[in-house]
């Protein structure tokens, strides 16, 4: 039936932050350090995640969607496999992470330090392969990627559109102002 609530999923014991769908399950982040895999039915938790010390903000596919990446207010990133429930590995940043975004090829996460970084995955470990200096630009959050994974556009906290371009290590292009939608595809498309 159209507006009625098929299903009420309660565990978290505090605010829910993000979720993410994973075939006829999904991830929920939350204020409560955790991550849980739900199943949609029944309701219930099919996997608790614990390894972050304070908020989990996000959690994206990575790797072709072989592993999963989370970040929070403790500066970290961890990488974990949906079977265990302890991560395979973590970067600590020690800067604030504003947004990650999954690729094929690993993970790009922007910060609040002005710079972009690009980590390849190898066997669940992760490899730092490219730092883009945005100078005062830093990353709001991640729009889109591209299908080869290589051009990345993601928006600043001063209304600009940016376009990295992960092969040849430089940005793109840079688009100031509303409207986007029409810039965006051209970026793509170059």
């Amino acid at each position: 039936l159209p507006n009625t609530v098929q299903y009420i999923f309660r565990d978290h014991i505090d605010d829910v932050n993000y979720l993410l769908s994973i075939g006829d399950r999904f991830i929920s982040v939350g204020n409560d350090k955790t991550l849980r895999l739900w199943n949609i039915n029944p309701e219930k938790v099919g996997k608790y995640y614990d390894g972050h010390n304070s908020a989990v903000k996000k959690v994206v596919k990575v790797f072709n969607g072989v592993y999963l990446a989370s970040f929070g207010d403790d500066n970290k990133i961890l990488i974990w496999e949906l079977t265990q429930s302890f991560p395979l590995t973590y970067i600590d940043t020690g800067y604030t992470v504003a947004d990650v975004h999954g690729t094929g090829f690993g993970f790009v996460s922007g910060s609040y330090d002005n710079k972009v970084r690009c980590y390849s995955l190898k066997s669940g470990n992760a490899e730092l392969f490219a730092v883009f200096e945005m100078g005062y630009y830093h990353c709001r959050s991640f729009i889109s990627g591209n299908e080869q994974d290589d051009v990345f556009l993601f928006n600043t906290f001063v209304n600009e559109i940016v376009a990295l371009d992960t092969n040849m290590k430089r940005i793109v292009k840079l688009f100031k102002g509303p409207p986007y939608d029409k810039r965006i595809n051209m970026v793509i498309k170059d």
